[in-house]
């Protein structure tokens, strides 16, 4: 009888609202980097200490790691959506663990469990709001917290992050 196969599925939350967040084309190209970043094969293996064997796919805010014990996938799924926070600047990664006999039923079964638990996540999203607070000048969605000189604009950490990623 073979090993039962474990899937960590994986797909970005709300990559659109991310990316576009803004119309400003060097916040949508910083904000596409920091996408790929957060979600490259490469940075994987070299930030969460993956192999070639366990990335079946990695890309563009969605992926499939595939695992022979599932402690080991449990571990990297959390390790995988901590890392995406911290890259993007708080952007959110949906990761969920499935088990079964083979790749196709892991597959199938963690595709359904990924849409559920995404949903169940939209659901509780909700952007940060104080009177005592300034919009970020540029999405006028989440609170300012630093300026981004040389213009000295107020903007959020999400758009703070994608102006400097597009500067690089």
């Amino acid at each position: 009888m073979a090993e039962p196969t474990h899937l960590v599925i994986f797909d970005a939350d709300r990559i659109k609202d991310f990316v576009f967040a803004t119309g400003r084309l060097k916040e949508i190209r910083g904000g596409s980097q920091l996408v790929r970043d957060g979600s490259d094969a490469e940075q994987l293996k070299e930030n969460l200490g993956l192999t070639d064997e366990e990335i079946v796919f990695a890309e563009g805010g969605a992926g499939v790691l595939q695992f022979t014990e599932r402690e080991r996938a449990e571990e990297k799924a959390r390790a995988l959506e901590r890392f995406y926070r911290t890259v993007t600047h708080g952007a959110t990664l949906t990761a969920v663990v499935q088990s079964a006999a083979s790749f196709r039923e892991a597959k199938q079964a963690g595709d359904r469990r990924l849409r559920m638990a995404k949903e169940d996540r939209r659901r509780r999203w909700q952007t940060a709001h104080s009177p005592f607070s300034r919009a970020c000048e540029s999405c006028g969605a989440r609170p300012a917290v630093m300026n981004y000189e040389p213009s000295g604009v107020p903007l959020c950490e999400w758009c703070y992050a994608k102006r400097t990623r597009s500067d690089d």
